[in-house]
């Protein structure tokens, strides 16, 4: 991942500025996510942006961590189990952010 390669270039003097740099990298990934035409590519490069934001690429934390934020977690938690199973679909077809 190309965050992944330029975070190993920069020296990140203390967590505060980890926490910055992954909040910058991410609403200019938001930003570029809704730019796009395509719609595929856009709920793509969007859910990379939230296991970004999360730190996590497995489905339970994502799962547990975004739902915290809402008051119906079991619905949200099931709507967010949908959206990873598109995302699942959209990665083998091919759709890459």
């Amino acid at each position: 991942m190309m965050f992944s390669a330029l975070a190993s270039c920069v020296a990140l003097p203390s967590p505060s500025m980890e926490a910055l740099f992954i909040s910058a990298y991410s609403l200019t990934s938001y930003v570029n996510a809704l730019d796009h035409s395509e719609q595929e590519f856009r709920f793509m490069k969007l859910w990379s942006v939230v296991e970004k934001l999360v730190k996590s690429d497995e489905t339970k934390m994502i799962i547990k961590r975004v739902s915290f934020f809402y008051e119906n977690r079991p619905v949200t938690k099931e709507v967010l189990s949908s959206l990873r199973q598109v995302r699942n679909i959209n990665v083998h077809a091919g759709v890459h952010t």
